[in-house]
């Protein structure tokens, strides 16, 4: 398993960035994070077009489909941040059998919206474990995952910087 520990801590850097910025703290703006991850869900849903069933359009690149899937790997750590969650090795390994795509996506509206209600740690390692399985679903291995996080990290600096 590559070491969580290295996004965690990335992760830790860019929110108290942001929340000094902004002037914000991590409790108040936990609600509008959940909320990022589901908008970042269905980003990522509409690039993998997967629900398309009257659309005869592909799929976008699979570069374009990395990007949006760590936009909510961003949002989820920060997440998992405020829950001072320990990142394990059950936490990456494959617990859905069946990998139809849309199942998966509706499962994880479902348990985000959840965990919203029902903030707990316990909760929250469902919610990764099954995000981690729809990036494996998707034909990401958790070194993509892992370079494509770093990508789009780097990004989110800069336009920190920028005035974003």
């Amino acid at each position: 398993m590559i070491n969580f520990e290295i996004i965690r801590k990335m992760q830790a850097e860019l929110d108290q960035r942001i929340l000094e910025i902004h002037e914000l703290n991590e409790v108040d703006t936990f609600e509008r994070r959940v909320i990022a991850l589901l908008v970042e869900l269905g980003e990522l849903a509409n690039e993998t077009r997967c629900f398309k069933y009257w659309s005869n359009k592909l799929p976008s690149e699979r570069n374009v489909i990395l990007e949006e899937y760590v936009d909510g790997i961003h949002f989820l750590v920060s997440l998992g941040n405020t829950l001072k969650v320990e990142y394990t090795e059950e936490m990456f390994k494959h617990h859905i059998n069946d990998l139809d795509i849309n199942k998966l996506f509706i499962e994880l509206y479902s348990e985000i919206a959840e965990l919203s209600r029902n903030i707990k740690v316990t909760h929250f390692s469902l919610v990764f474990n099954n995000y981690i399985n729809l990036g494996y679903a998707l034909g990401f291995t958790i070194e993509d995952i892992y370079e494509g996080y770093f990508k789009k990290n780097k990004i989110n600096h800069k336009r920190q910087e920028s005035n974003y």
